[in-house]
């Protein structure tokens, strides 16, 4: 998996790092589930990042797809 947080969308290094760890994390717990793919998460646009909690959402709407495909 290849995650990449552009400095546009979070300034902060550490706000950065945070949603990696977070996206990491939401991996580790579904991958058990996933297809052996090759997968690539980019985080493009701010206004998607509201809390953690969105962002944790659309992760498990991305590992559902995923794993129903």
């Amino acid at each position: 998996m290849g995650m990449a947080v552009s400095k546009k969308v979070l300034r902060r290094a550490v706000d950065r790092n945070r949603v990696k760890r977070l996206m990491r994390e939401s991996f580790r717990h579904n991958a058990p589930r996933l297809p052996p793919v090759d997968i690539v998460l980019s985080l493009s646009q701010r206004k998607r990042l509201r809390d953690e909690a969105s962002l944790l959402r659309a992760l498990e709407k991305t590992w559902a797809t995923l794993s129903a495909a």
